[in-house]
């Protein structure tokens, strides 16, 4: 399977960047009932009483779930999203990319002078401090 590419603004990332803030995880997961929740581990089942449905909260997350419980994993499962793409556990390869808009990088320049961090999700933290999203 060959990796698709969709096209990213600034206003889906960050629209997806506050959903990840607020749910503290890069970590998704996805259902037969089309349900996506965030998720704190990349292994094992995610208890109902855990799960908070975000589905249509972020076009980005939903397209992703679209496109991971249609063309890799029908009966759903985990994936993780970070500023290249969307990757899931036994791929080689990221199975969707982005192909950024003109804002969204300029939008990624003007947070480099932050210190580098040493997580994603630190570095989702940075951003959306600088955009006032949390």
């Amino acid at each position: 399977m060959s990796t698709m590419k969709l096209g990213v603004d600034k206003h889906d990332f960050v629209e997806f960047l506050k959903l990840a803030a607020n749910a503290n995880t890069l970590v998704f997961s996805t259902n037969p009932r089309g349900e996506i929740f965030p998720t704190g581990a990349y292994r094992g089942l995610t208890k109902k009483e855990e799960r908070v449905d975000v589905k249509g909260r972020s076009v980005l997350l939903d397209r992703v779930a679209g496109v991971y419980s249609g063309s890799i994993r029908e009966a759903g499962g985990k994936f993780k999203i970070d500023f290249h793409g969307a990757y899931c556990k036994g791929q080689k390869r990221y199975f969707m990319e982005w192909t950024k808009s003109r804002d969204l990088i300029d939008y990624e320049n003007s947070v480099s002078d932050e210190p580098v961090p040493k997580t994603m999700l630190e570095m989702f933290g940075q951003m959306a401090k600088r955009t006032n999203l949390v």
